[in-house]
């Protein structure tokens, strides 16, 4: 979806988006088992948070509206903004960010140790995230937010009265994101040359053709393949989609590479 506006406006619309794509719903019995299994209350704003957030943010994927990085070789590069959210779902990180107790003499404990003796227990761990750095978030019952970036230490929390005003911190500032897409699937692509193409066309198979995937290859790995060549083309063969990928892998190996460069990663995406 392309984004358009002012970066408030930008932001919203990138919400919105993200909101109508989830990739996974709530499943209430899932967390209350989670929090249970750590020892962590799951109070009430906890679970207004998780239903909302649930699946909305882990599998975004925002993009510049023209090239940001330049690569070794002088090439122009479109990369994703460094933006990462993810709802804990794991009983040792709830615990972890928790209970003092359970981090004696770790970094964390002094920062739990804060949070607890500021907000209250009932302030627990949520989530982490954010632009570059993530912060761990904590929610206090009345729903306010506490986030804290761990190598700044306990000292410096930042309170929002919800997640739209995190994200509007985060990246209101510097965010010039035109695009903004939902990775439903991903593959890690293995094996020798040959058979990672292989993989990357069976892959584009699965998903109706190549017009909704991105291929990432192990130089700059963050920035997706101009694939035109393949989706300009109807009806392919397998064989005629390999020596495509392949020579898209070629155009884009810097010349003081030995080899070709090898394709890494492939995406199905909702944009």
């Amino acid at each position: 979806m392309q984004l358009t506006g002012t970066d408030k406006e930008r932001i919203d619309q990138a919400i919105a988006f993200a909101k109508a794509h989830r990739t996974e719903e709530y499943n209430h019995e899932k967390f209350v088992n989670l929090y249970k299994e750590a020892g962590v209350p799951y109070t009430e704003a906890a679970e207004k948070f998780c239903r909302e957030w649930c699946g909305v943010l882990e599998r975004v994927k925002l993009y510049p509206d023209s090239p940001n990085v330049v690569g070794d070789d002088g090439s122009e590069l479109l990369i994703d903004i460094d933006f990462s959210f993810q709802i804990i779902t794991y009983a040792d990180d709830l615990k972890y960010w928790y209970d003092p107790d359970y981090t004696e003499g770790d970094d964390c404990d002094e920062i739990a140790k804060v949070v607890r003796e500021k907000y209250g227990i009932e302030t627990v761990p949520v989530a982490s995230g954010g632009y570059y750095y993530p912060d761990k978030i904590w929610i206090c019952p009345d729903g306010r937010l506490v986030a804290i970036l761990p190598d700044d230490g306990p000292w410096h929390q930042r309170i929002y009265d919800n997640l739209y005003e995190f994200l509007y911190k985060e990246l209101e500032d510097d965010f010039s994101a035109g695009k903004i897409e939902m990775v439903l699937d991903e593959k890690r692509i293995e094996g020798t040359l040959d058979e990672r193409i292989a993989t990357v066309v069976e892959f584009a198979k699965l998903h109706g053709g190549f017009h909704h995937c991105r291929l990432f290859a192990d130089f700059y790995n963050r920035a997706p393949l101009d694939l035109s060549k393949l989706t300009a083309e109807q009806n392919l063969s397998d064989d005629a989609a390999a020596a495509l990928v392949l020579e898209i892998l070629q155009d884009n190996t810097p010349d003081y590479w030995n080899e070709t460069t090898l394709p890494e990663i492939i995406q199905f995406v909702e944009e």
